[in-house]
C-alpha cells in the first residue's frame, strides 16, 4: 500500500505541485522565476555530471517506466522543490502541502528506482538555492526596476493616445507628428 502511494507520487506528484503553485501564482509570480532557474541549472549541472539512473546500474526495471537516460540531478526534485519552498514563502498552508507533495514525490522516485538519493538531495539543494535567490533583495530591485519600467511605457503610451484622440477631435495635428 506504501509502495503504491510513493509510487503514484514519484510518477504524478510534480502535476499536484504545480496546481498547488498556480493556485498560489496571481498572489506571487516569483514563483516562476524560481522555476525557470532550478530547471536551467539542473540542465546545465546535468550536461557536465554523469550519473546512471539505479534502474541501469542495477539491472533491474524501474517501477516507473524511463529511459535510461542521466539521473544526475533531479530535475523533479529541483522544480518541485523550487515551486513548493516559493510558495511557503507566500502562503504557509499551501506551501506546507506543497511541500509535503514534494518529498513524497522525491521519495517516490528514489522507491521507484529511477533516481538515487545522491541525484534528488543535489535537486533538492538547486530548488532551494533558486526559490532562495527568487525572493532575495537583488532580485525585488531588478523587479521593482523592471516593473516600474513597464508601468511608465504604459503610462506614456496611454497619455499619448489621449493627447492624438484629443488633437483627433479638433481637427489638429500633435506637435512632433
Amino acid at each position: 500500500m506504501i509502495g503504491e502511494v510513493l509510487v503514484f507520487f514519484g510518477q504524478y506528484g510534480i502535476f499536484f505541485i504545480i496546481l498547488i503553485s498556480l493556485i498560489n501564482f496571481r498572489r506571487e509570480a516569483r514563483t516562476l522565476i524560481a522555476l525557470g532557474l532550478s530547471l536551467a541549472v539542473s540542465y546545465l549541472l546535468g550536461a557536465f555530471f554523469y550519473s546512471p539512473r539505479p534502474f541501469v546500474s542495477g539491472h533491474f526495471q524501474p517501477l516507473i517506466p524511463h529511459a535510461p537516460n542521466n539521473g544526475f540531478p533531479s530535475h523533479h526534485a529541483a522544480a518541485g522543490l523550487a515551486m513548493s519552498f516559493s510558495t511557503l514563502n507566500t502562503n504557509t498552508v499551501l506551501g506546507a502541502i506543497s511541500f509535503i507533495f514534494s518529498v513524497l514525490m522525491v521519495i517516490g522516485r528514489v522507491y521507484a528506482g529511477i533516481h538515487s538519493k545522491t541525484d534528488v538531495i543535489a535537486g533538492i539543494i538547486i530548488g532551494g538555492l533558486c526559490a532562495i535567490f527568487a525572493y532575495s533583495d537583488f532580485m525585488s530591485r531588478k523587479l521593482n526596476f523592471l516593473k516600474n519600467k513597464i508601468q511608465y511605457y504604459w503610462k506614456k503610451k496611454a497619455a499619448h493616445k489621449v493627447v492624438s484622440r484629443d488633437f483627433k477631435k479638433r481637427g489638429k495635428k500633435p506637435k512632433g507628428s
